[in-house]
This record gives structure tokens, C-alpha cells and sequence, in this order.
């Protein structure tokens, strides 16, 4: 058994259409070719999807499991799509963000303004010494990192003055 994306949507926009014809007009797709999709679909199962008639189509048992599940396929496509956006726009993610005492009276304006502007970005505030935050960030403990001494250039971390 063998469906791709196209014939799962085929299947649901027939059967909301209630009509191959319809359908395969939702679909974008000629009747042959939609024919000859649903016809491959129902050989792969050994079992017909559909009751045809002059007035349309009707579903068999079948078909009706197949399009609950094709529903459900298409909802997560959806759901996929939604959440794979913001990463491709860098919209989403997890940043853990290590700052020394002193730069954490300064941090809520900026963090607050940061954070509403990008509602998908989860910001993980910790406080450590200077010395620990380098060592985490060298460490992959850490993304970002605020410090009040030097970094050692050994360190292989980039720096912003």
C-alpha cells in the first residue's frame, strides 16, 4: 500500500466534494488523472473507497477509515508546516543566556522588548561569575554569554566588546 501526499489530498477533497469531478477540480487535477489515482489507491487495498453512482460518490467503510486518516494527516502537515516556518525564519528556539550580577540590573528592558517581539524564543536567564560563564560557553553549557573581564583568546569563543 502505497499513497503520497497527493493522493490523500485527492481523497479528501473527493469526498468533501461528494464528487469525483468536483474533487478533482479542488485538487487541480484533470478527471482522468483523478480516476486513475483513486482506482490505484482502491488495487492497493484490495478494497473499493468509494460507491459511485450519476450523482456522485458515496464512501464505503473504507473510505471512510481512509479519510479519517487522511484528516489527520493533513491537519499534522499543516501543524508541520506552522512550526517549521518559524525556524526558517528564525522565529523560534531556545536560547540559554549566562550573565555576571552586574549586567542583570540592565538585562529586563532589553530581554522584555526581545521576548515580545519574538514570542517563540524561549530565553533561559542564569547568573554565574565571569569565569564560569566563559568555561560554560566554551562548553556548549551556554549560548550567549555576558561578562565583565577579558576573554582569553585561547578560548575559541567569539567576543563583543
Amino acid at each position: 500500500m502505497r499513497f503520497d501526499l497527493t493522493d490523500l489530498r485527492l481523497f479528501v477533497h473527493v469526498a468533501e466534494a461528494g464528487s469525483i469531478t468536483h474533487g478533482a477540480a479542488r485538487a487541480n487535477m484533470t478527471l482522468a488523472s483523478a480516476s486513475e489515482r483513486i482506482r490505484a489507491m482502491e488495487d492497493a487495498l484490495s478494497a473499493p473507497l468509494l460507491e459511485r453512482n450519476r450523482r456522485g460518490i458515496r464512501l464505503t467503510s473504507a473510505g471512510t477509515v481512509l479519510l479519517h486518516h487522511a484528516w489527520i494527516v493533513s491537519q499534522q502537515l499543516e501543524q508541520m508546516r506552522g512550526d517549521l516556518d518559524n525556524f526558517g525564519k528564525g522565529l523560534s528556539g531556545h536560547v540559554r543566556l549566562l550573565s555576571n550580577i552586574g549586567a542583570m540590573e540592565f538585562l529586563p528592558v532589553p530581554l522584555a522588548a526581545f521576548l515580545s517581539a519574538h514570542p517563540n524564543i524561549d530565553v533561559d536567564l542564569e547568573h554565574h561569575g565571569s569565569g564560569e560563564i566563559i568555561r560554560a560557553i566554551a562548553a556548549g553549557r551556554g549560548d550567549i554569554g555576558i561578562v565583565g573581564e577579558t576573554v582569553d583568546p585561547g578560548a575559541e569563543l567569539d567576543s563583543f566588546p
